[in-house]
C-alpha cells in the first residue's frame, strides 16, 4: 500500500470502526458473517480486531484465511469493501500493545 492509500484507509475505518467480517466465502448464506469492532489500523494498512481464541471464526480462518470486510457509514456516505487475508495473532506483547 502507498502512504496515501494507507492514510485514506485509516481515515475511513477510523470514522466507521464497525464492520461486517465475512469468512468461509464458499458458504453463501451469511452464516459466517459477524460484526467486528476495529481496534487499530496500523501504518502498514493492517486492520486489528480482538476475538475469542476458540471462536468458530478462528477455526474458519485457520482453514481458509480469505475474508471480506464491509464498512458502512451512511450518514457520511462512506462505504468500504476490503478483500484480504486474515491471520490469527496470539502474541501477548502485541495484544498488550493494542
Amino acid at each position: 500500500m502507498t502512504k496515501s492509500s494507507t492514510y485514506k484507509l485509516k481515515s475511513l475505518v477510523d470514522n466507521i470502526l464497525i464492520c461486517v467480517f465475512c469468512t468461509d466465502l464458499k458458504i453463501d448464506d451469511g452464516s459466517t458473517s459477524r460484526t467486528m469492532s476495529v481496534i487499530k489500523v496500523c501504518d502498514q494498512g493492517n486492520i486489528w480486531f480482538f476475538g475469542e481464541n476458540s471462536s468458530d471464526k478462528n477455526k474458519v480462518i485457520a482453514a481458509d484465511k480469505n475474508g471480506h470486510h464491509f464498512f458502512e457509514h451512511p450518514a457520511k456516505s462512506n462505504y468500504l469493501v476490503l478483500i484480504g487475508e486474515a491471520k490469527i495473532i496470539l502474541d501477548k506483547e502485541k495484544i498488550k500493545e493494542l
